[in-house]
């Protein structure tokens, strides 16, 4: 998005409209990203119980590189939005953000929980 900034400066409605479409990408694919990042949570947990004890671990690795995944994919659509001229599509992509982050906070706490119950203990 920031190769538009130069053309977005001289001002024309061409250059501005052109670094507003990059800026909504460079928005939108991170927020796809933790969108998706919630969605592998969703199904991780859809299959928690059926997983064979030697693969709690692998499960708990996974919680974690996805929650870790959707939270740098929301840094990304948070340094993007404020220049996004268009208010009600930033607001509606930071209540989007909001639902998948709020999804990824409660899929990795409850994942981590029916991990550590089984995990042996040092």
């Amino acid at each position: 998005a920031y190769s538009a900034a130069k053309p977005r400066r001289d001002g024309s409605d061409q250059a501005r409209a052109a670094w507003q479409r990059a800026v909504l990408n460079a928005a939108t694919v991170p927020l796809e990203v933790a969108a998706v990042c919630a969605a592998a949570l969703e199904q991780t947990e859809a299959i928690q119980e059926r997983i064979s004890r030697y693969l709690v671990s692998d499960l708990a690795g996974g919680c974690l590189l996805l929650a870790a995944a959707a939270r740098s994919a929301a840094l990304n659509v948070r340094v993007n939005l404020p220049d996004l001229e268009d208010a009600e599509v930033a607001s509606k992509r930071r209540a989007e953000l909001h639902g998948s982050l709020d999804r990824v906070q409660r899929l990795e706490a409850a994942l981590m929980s029916f991990a550590e119950r089984l995990l042996p203990h040092p």
